[in-house]
């Protein structure tokens, strides 16, 4: 039985995602949807945009009654179209090419940028509305399949766990030369924040975050260059 996959690529913001298609149920994309594939980069992506369905070999992209921006294919404007393998069509500046799994995308060798994307997103809490942060979850096979980048410099990093536990007389000192060590060993991260809660009191489900206590402890570090508020998620919390 064959499976499908949707390559995503937008040049103008180097950024690109590999979906793998279920064709025994429907998959929406959008910019931020609710359940579905998060495409973060591209504004004429509405948060909810289009439903994906595989049937007999062929895709089936309509979009939703809120998506604000159509579908392009072939140079004509839709709304919703059925394409064959190897097809593209684009949505603002993201193309979306439609094919076949191949031994290479299902491989050793994908890179991390092109990861199969879950169906999880979380906004991080801020402040400003102009500071946007999310979390995207990624399948156990898709981590298999990346090879990540100065592995030996992390392990070392990872190394001096013992050393830090050692030298801290308290839960908070060794929080607080955790978060350093963590700034260093993940050089993407520009917040890191350690949180001590008391497990019985918090909410029984990450939705009520009203009810949400305080940490009984919490260290947070930044990068030098970071701008504007942090406050961890009470949801991403409340799911580690």
């Amino acid at each position: 039985m064959s499976r499908f996959e949707l390559r995503i690529r937008c040049e103008e913001t180097s950024s690109a995602a590999l979906i793998e298609l279920n064709a025994s149920k429907v998959s929406r994309i959008g910019r931020s949807p609710a359940n579905g594939f998060c495409i973060p980069w591209d504004n004429a992506i509405s948060r909810e945009h289009a439903d994906l369905t595989v049937l007999n070999g062929e895709l089936k992209v309509a979009c939703v009654e809120t998506a604000k921006n159509d579908l392009v294919y072939r140079n004509r404007v839709r709304r919703e179209i059925t394409i064959p393998v190897g097809e593209t069509f684009q949505i603002g500046q993201t193309e979306f090419c439609f094919q076949k799994q191949t031994p290479h995308s299902a491989g050793n060798d994908l890179s991390s940028s092109e990861l199969a994307l879950e169906e999880d997103t979380v906004d991080f809490e801020s402040d400003s509305d102009e500071f946007k942060v999310e979390r995207h979850a990624y399948s156990e096979n898709a981590l298999k399949r990346v090879t990540f980048e100065h592995a030996d410099e992390r392990i070392e990093l990872l190394a001096t766990l013992p050393e830090l536990m050692s030298r801290s007389s308290s839960d908070e000192e060794f929080a607080e030369l955790l978060t350093g060590l963590l700034l260093q060993a993940i050089p993407q991260a520009t917040a890191i924040a350690i949180a001590q809660f008391e497990v019985a009191a918090l909410p029984e489900t990450s939705l009520e975050t009203v009810s949400f206590p305080q940490p009984m402890m919490m260290k947070t570090a930044l990068r030098k260059d970071f701008e504007g508020s942090f406050r961890p998620s009470r949801r991403l919390i409340h799911k580690a």
